[in-house]
């Protein structure tokens, strides 16, 4: 199983090099790997306790109307260990547009002989979607598609897998199946819809030493009828202390990530992102800050390495 896993990263990494990119719709953290709800419903319960996270990005700095997104997340594994329940949150912000995603998953958890764990996830997202279009003061002001904001409600559903084990992991997952149309009357901006986004990751921890453990990891990600984009992360921690890693978005950024470790409850995470793109002129960059905490259940701790 670890030559496997191995050659199926080497194989996603060879595939995925020199994919072009796009504008995106779902909202992606550089910190992903560690609120691995937020893109895959079976990671619900995956941290063996009941996990809390709560995340800040603050995109493209200095420029005006740029996104920023919050996400809270909170996911446990139930007390059969059987099945798993979780709730993501996500608020986007982009300009006069705002999208925020309630997102309740279930996920049933198979455990094998070797430790491994096979969860299986479904979502159901309830969302609203605002634009401000008003606002925007066209110069054609005969233009229907200014004429009225936006406050629509959607529902859409999604699923996952992901398979993992203490060293390494693997995930495959659609969080929203359904094409929702972004207009409350249908006639605005009926061209505008929700596409389906699907995600395939991998990681593998090294251990160098006693002290030191090396994780490469890659995401690849791919929008209905439009394009390929990737992930390859690479992070390094001493022991249950810190880490420190770097990620490289394909044509986007490169970025440099900190963890750390005050406990074992509790981790703090930062992000920082060069642009890459001809933005970079108008930006100092993307930060993000991430804060986890595990609470124990019935006081008694599963001792299992943090590194994803």
């Amino acid at each position: 199983m670890k030559k496997f896993i191995l050659k199926l990263i080497l194989s996603l990494l060879l595939f995925i090099v020199g994919s072009n990119i796009f504008a995106q719709q779902e909202a992606l953290t550089t910190q992903y790997m560690f609120n691995g709800l937020s893109i895959n419903p079976a990671m619900a319960g995956s941290d063996n306790n009941l996990s809390v996270t709560g995340l800040i990005r603050s995109q493209w700095v200095g420029i005006d109307g740029a996104p920023n997104t919050q996400v809270f997340s909170i996911h446990s594994p139930m007390r059969s260990n059987n099945y798993a329940l979780g709730l993501n949150v996500t608020h986007d912000k982009i300009a006069v547009t705002g999208r925020t995603n309630i997102s309740p998953s279930y996920a049933y958890r198979l455990h094998f002989s070797n430790g491994a764990i096979l969860s299986l996830g479904i979502q159901a997202s309830i969302i609203n979607y605002k634009a401000g279009l008003t606002s925007l003061s066209p110069k054609e002001t005969s233009d229907v598609a200014f004429t009225g904001d936006i406050n629509t409600w959607m529902l859409n559903f999604g699923f996952g897998a992901y398979y993992y084990t203490n060293k390494y992991y693997i995930g495959i997952s659609a969080p929203m199946l359904l094409n929702n149309n972004y207009s409350a009357s249908g006639d605005k901006i009926s061209d505008a819809k929700l596409k389906r986004h699907y995600y395939l990751n991998a990681g593998y921890v090294f251990d160098l030493d006693k002290n030191y453990h090396l994780k490469p990891s890659v995401l690849l990600r791919y929008v209905e009828n439009s394009y390929f984009t990737t992930d390859f992360n690479l992070n390094l921690y001493y022991k249950r202390y810190f880490g420190v890693g770097i990620s490289y978005r394909t044509n986007e950024s490169i970025s440099a990530l900190f963890e750390l470790f005050i406990n074992d409850d509790l981790m703090i995470g930062y992000a920082y992102d060069y642009i890459l793109s001809d933005i970079h002129m108008a930006t100092s960059g993307s930060h993000e800050i991430m804060v986890n905490y595990l609470f124990p259940h019935n006081h008694k701790r599963v001792v299992t390495p943090r590194y994803f």
